[in-house]
């Protein structure tokens, strides 16, 4: 199956988007408070912006880690768990992260370096 894309929500619900079409993208769409669960929580601004293909590599690596990687699941979404989502064509395969494990560490950093680049 083909990989189209892979979306990652952290543990506030703020969900990175990593895609290669033409160019290698990264997204970042907020939690907003209207829609947190707190109401007050704000993710901060939307981003989009490309890639090179060694920062993108870095991110798939980082995602097939932590898959592959038991003692990182969990069976159901807590607050501070990590979720990926492997879009493929006609599938979707979901992961969910423990809190506070070193991979779901490492995902989120190296996201928020890349939505950071400038």
């Amino acid at each position: 199956m083909v990989l189209t894309r892979i979306q990652y929500l952290d543990g506030s619900g703020n969900q990175y988007i990593v895609k290669k079409r033409i160019k290698r993208i990264i997204e970042y769409i907020p939690m907003k408070p209207l829609l947190s669960s707190s109401g007050i929580y704000d993710g901060g601004d939307y981003v989009k912006q490309k890639v090179n293909k060694q920062q993108f590599h870095e991110v798939i690596s980082l995602i097939k880690r932590a898959i592959v990687n038991e003692d990182n699941k969990i069976e159901n979404r807590v607050k501070g768990s990590g979720m990926i989502v492997l879009h493929k064509i006609f599938k979707k395969e979901l992961y969910l992260l423990r809190p506070g494990s070193n991979d779901l560490y490492k995902i989120e950093t190296k996201l928020h370096e890349l939505i950071s680049y400038n």
